[in-house]
């Protein structure tokens, strides 16, 4: 009834226009992209505030994802479903292939694995309609298991003076299921590196932060899931991708030896460290996390103050590394006082410049 319709939500029946655009990029997504669907179609931003679409990009999928995402079809009809096909190429060209499809203003990224809170499209259409020049608002994240059960806060940062410097020191986001950005700042910096394999988010946030003003809604409205085969957890190419941006980024201010850039290498390899020792750890990633924790200590030498934290974490890898799994499985798990270690690398990340 198009009587208690919003102006805008008129404009946009008659005109075809869109205020948001919904992209989901989906490989093999079957067992976990319902929840996200109905996390989306759960929404409290509704016609009469905004127009609102979800673009889902199959990226070459072998499972039965296209059947799972048809049966959403039509239940929410302010937030029209698109499905799309293309060939395997990889996260980043997805989310590109999205937003090249997408109508709206205004776009956000969703991956298919990852929740959002009821409010979180809501809160984030309101900021960005309040900051017309900002490129990009984030809200908080909380991280949650495969089963969607709570596994830890995020850091609940906010961006405060140069939000470049803010981003290169550490990823505020904290996911690529966040943001919401202002569709001209996207492709003014021409969308997601496709080069990237990893980290690909944060170097957008980067390049974009460059450029635009940045707001933060304070509310931990998105829901991060961690573990089995997620993109997250190989640490490997994480470093990788990491050391690629934190290297274009020392070009601009003169080389590695700037205090940004040790910064950013000190945090990065702080989160790799717990990254690659975080569930259930081979042998292989006990030894990276070894290796990390050193490079770690490298750019930042205060981590040494807290010597007796560092020998009890290197202690954990190396009975990791070399005893027998079983025993060492049983007696890791008596160890309760071991169990988090690695959680003192994340709360020794610098957050300020």
């Amino acid at each position: 009834n198009k009587k208690n319709l919003h102006p805008k939500a008129i404009f946009s029946v008659i005109f075809k226009a869109m205020d948001i655009s919904v992209i989901i990029p989906v490989y093999n997504g079957a067992a976990t992209i319902a929840k996200t669907l109905e996390s989306i179609l759960a929404q409290t931003l509704d016609g009469s505030q905004a127009a609102v679409e979800i673009i889902i990009i199959n990226d070459g999928s072998t499972d039965q994802t296209n059947a799972v995402v048809e049966t959403f079809m039509g239940r929410r009809q302010d937030y029209p479903i698109r499905l799309i096909e293309v060939e395997n190429g990889g996260v980043s060209r997805a989310r590109n292939r999205g937003a090249q499809l997408a109508k709206g203003r205004y776009l956000t990224f969703i991956d298919a694995d990852d929740l959002w809170t009821t409010d979180k499209l809501e809160a984030q259409f309101l900021a960005l309609e309040a900051n017309p020049k900002a490129g990009f608002v984030y809200s908080w994240v909380n991280s949650i298991d495969l089963e969607g059960n709570f596994l830890r806060r995020g850091g609940y940062p906010t961006i405060a003076g140069d939000p470049w410097v803010q981003l290169l020191i550490i990823d505020v986001v904290e996911s690529g299921s966040n943001v919401m950005v202002r569709r001209d700042a996207f492709e003014q910096v021409h969308g997601f590196d496709a080069n990237l394999t990893h980290s690909e988010d944060w170097d957008l946030w980067i390049r974009l932060a460059e450029k635009f003003p940045v707001v933060t809604v304070p509310m931990a409205q998105i829901l991060y899931r961690q573990g089995g085969q997620t993109a997250s957890t190989n640490v490997r190419k994480m470093e990788e991708g990491s050391l690629e941006i934190i290297g274009r980024a020392a070009k601009k201010v003169g080389g590695t030896r700037h205090p940004v850039i040790r910064q950013s290498l000190a945090n990065r390899y702080k989160i790799l460290t717990f990254d690659a020792m975080d569930g259930k750890v081979p042998r292989g990633q006990a030894a990276l996390a070894f290796t990390y924790s050193l490079k770690a200590i490298f750019y930042d030498p205060q981590l040494l103050n807290r010597f007796s934290y560092l020998l009890k974490f290197w202690m954990k890898c190396l009975v990791i590394i070399f005893g027998p799994k079983r025993r060492t499985d049983r007696w890791l798990d008596r160890r309760s006082d071991w169990a988090e270690l690695e959680g003192f690398f994340l709360a020794s990340l610098n957050v300020n410049p």
